[in-house]
């Protein structure tokens, strides 16, 4: 399926990326839609090559490929509204959620017997920084993009490989796995990171403010992503609790480990993990 008529739900950090980064596509229709008034008109002030509006029906009418890009506890109602915008006509959705089970499960459930399809994507492509004014054009070069399956059949494999394409054209590289190992690894990888960095924040400035002071880029790097919006992680954290809960129990258990080693002083254990973290990190592009 050829892409042609892209429209973007939600015009925050990862969707306003996309309309930077499709600005310039001369081959692409781009409109995108915003609830808010103020979202409106900083769309409007951007001087972007696209359609921009509050009326879902206008922005998704001529759509190929409809991508939603707001919180993932919203998207099946969106996709709902989508659903009854085009008709019969046929659709391709997919999201940029961080989560992917509940959101297969819901956003298939809201367009079941309908004429849309949904398939999932999600570009490792996010920041601490939120909303339009921290969308960059070049936002996904070089990013993970992981697309999330979940069958075999002739149309479904004729969108994977549009949305291959779609995501490969931005500069993504493209992994495919299924919703339920999707939300396993992502929970390693990026809900443990974000609960660990704000618990060392929380736990560190917390005990002394002052020592925010002298806090370096060590300390900087480590809690960066404990600056991401509350709200929106909220969301993420409900819908991925079980995988994060397990993710957590592993680390409580490794934390224990170390707490003993070093209780123990153990000088060769402590090299053994701190090599092996190091070699783990330089596995990671």
């Amino acid at each position: 399926m050829p892409v042609r008529s892209v429209a973007i739900l939600g015009p925050g950090l990862i969707g306003g990326s996309l309309v930077l980064a499709l600005h310039e596509r001369q081959d692409l229709n781009v409109s995108i839609w915003a609830r808010r008034n103020d979202a409106l008109d900083e769309l409007r002030q951007a001087d972007l090559q696209a359609k921009i509006s509050s009326d879902l029906a206008e922005v998704v009418h001529a759509a190929d490929l409809v991508i939603l890009a707001t919180p993932v506890e919203t998207m099946a109602s969106l996709a709902t509204q989508v659903r009854d915008a085009v008709g019969s006509r046929p659709v391709l959705l997919t999201d940029v959620g961080s989560v992917k089970a509940s959101v297969v499960r819901e956003v298939g459930a809201a367009l079941d017997g309908s004429s849309c399809r949904f398939l999932g994507s999600h570009p490792m492509a996010g920041s601490e920084l939120a909303g339009f004014e921290a969308a960059r054009a070049e936002l996904f070069d070089g990013a993970p993009c992981v697309l999330t399956p979940v069958g075999t059949s002739a149309t479904e494999t004729a969108d994977l490989e549009a949305l291959r394409q779609f995501w490969g054209g931005l500069g993504c590289r493209v992994a495919e796995m299924s919703p339920d190992e999707h939300d396993i690894q992502i929970a390693l990888i990026s809900h443990l990171p974000h609960v660990v960095a704000s618990l060392l924040t929380d736990y560190s400035l917390g005990t002394m403010p002052e020592s925010a002071k002298v806090a370096g880029s060590g300390f900087r790097d480590t809690t960066r992503i404990a600056a991401g919006d509350p709200d929106l992680w909220v969301g993420i954290l409900r819908q991925n609790r079980e995988a994060t809960v397990d993710a957590l129990g592993g680390f409580r258990d490794r934390l224990s480990q170390v707490l003993a080693i070093l209780d123990q002083m153990d000088d060769e254990a402590l090299r053994v993990f701190l090599a092996q973290a190091q070699e783990l990190r330089q596995t990671v592009s």
